[in-house]
């Protein structure tokens, strides 16, 4: 089997660039990159494909009642959208889903050839021989990470890389710990409480893989003085698919190239910060930021730059919706015992901001929502508006 895997693995990489963007063979890339590196995608959305990692409500549910009315189905969505939208790729979310290891695989994660399949594909995709990011600037990369197809496959190539360069025994463990916070912690899952992925090591297949899509230079210490890594955060984070890759990068990263993505990116800059939250795409990027922090001192970090557009009224604003940035800063302060009298007052300020907007909104209205107005005989009359 092996073998057989090896032989069409030989056919396909050469090829990965090209099928990387077809919306069918993107999908047969994903599933050869799983095999290879001796992993399964395991849904973390409850559906059908991700049974271990689903809902036990969801799964038993309650009795249903005979004599319950039917509830009013929703109206289905229009069939010719459906397929225009796989038609341009889709999938998505396939960076998000969790990994396991393969149970009963019959492929030989270690050995050298399964190791060397897998770095032709980095160096297809990346054009580079080993995967690391030359002088010159964004590359085809980059325009990979945004597209429909290629995005989706990018984020499965890194999760995967970040994997196989765990060991079989640490591959189980972590296996074990997902199923364990997936379903013996409901509350957790219920609340959308992402497990920790897997972290790649500083001088892994997965590291280089992620500097180069991020054009990170190894031979500049100052992470703020990156060349080009800088804009590549800021471009990717208000891109649909392209923040994806970055939100996985932000998981799989280790504590020192986390801290680096956050420096280089400005995202402990309050202005910086300020103009993420308030993009309709980075500032998922950002709720993802609260749920990666690695220390204290980082989270401490990011309160400093989220208070300001709590107390400001506009986090709390529902029609702003931005209410996910104070869910996961919540979490982060109870997670990391860290900044919660400070959220608080931020919050009391924030509703108070709120209330006195309202009030100077209606100044101009009578208590029971009348106004007034001079007649001809001089007398003042009222009429609703």
């Amino acid at each position: 089997v092996t073998e057989l895997i090896l032989a069409a693995a030989d056919e396909i990489l050469p090829h990965a660039r090209e099928l990387a963007v077809h919306v069918c063979g993107s999908h047969v890339l994903r599933t050869l990159l799983c095999v290879l590196g001796g992993v399964e995608l395991v849904s973390s959305r409850g559906d059908a494909g991700g049974g271990r990692l689903q809902l036990g409500g969801t799964r038993r549910g309650k009795a249903k009642d005979p004599k319950a009315k039917n509830k009013k189905k929703k109206k289905r969505r229009n069939p010719q959208m459906e397929e225009s939208e796989a038609a341009a790729g889709g999938g998505g979310g396939a960076g998000n889903d969790a990994m396991q290891p393969i149970a009963c695989s019959r492929i030989d994660t270690g050995s050298a050839s399964v190791t060397d399949a897998l770095r032709s594909a980095v160096a297809t995709l990346t054009g580079s021989v080993d995967g690391r990011v030359r002088s010159g600037g964004p590359s085809e990369l980059q325009k990979l990470t945004c597209h429909p197809s290629a995005g989706p496959l990018v984020a499965v190539l890194l999760k995967v890389l970040t994997h196989s360069s765990l060991s079989v025994d640490a591959g189980k463990k972590t296996s074990k710990k997902q199923g364990a916070d997936a379903n013996s912690s409901m509350s957790d899952h219920k609340l959308g409480i992402v497990p920790p992925d897997p972290t790649f090591a500083p001088d892994s297949s997965a590291s280089s893989f992620a500097k180069a899509i991020l054009c990170w230079d190894d031979e500049i210490d100052d992470a703020t003085k990156q060349p080009y890594a800088g804009d590549v955060i800021f471009g990717l984070s208000g891109e649909a698919r392209g923040s994806h890759i970055l939100e996985t990068i932000l998981r799989s990263s280790d504590d020192g190239f986390f801290d680096e993505i956050c420096r280089a990116g400005r995202f402990y800059d309050a202005a910086a910060f300020r103009e993420y939250a308030e993009h309709n795409v980075s500032n998922f990027v950002m709720q993802s930021l609260f749920v990666t922090v690695r220390s204290r001192q980082q989270g401490e970090e990011l309160l400093k730059c989220v208070e300001p557009l709590i107390s400001s009224g506009y986090v709390l604003d529902k029609s702003n919706r931005r209410g996910g940035l104070l869910w996961r800063a919540s979490e982060m302060c109870v997670k990391y015992n860290v900044g919660q009298d400070g959220l608080l007052h931020a919050i009391r300020c924030g509703f108070t901001t709120l209330a006195g907007n309202n009030d100077s909104g209606n100044n101009k209205e009578t208590g029971d929502g009348l106004d007034t107005k001079e007649g001809a005989d001089g007398k003042k009359m009222r009429h609703k508006k």
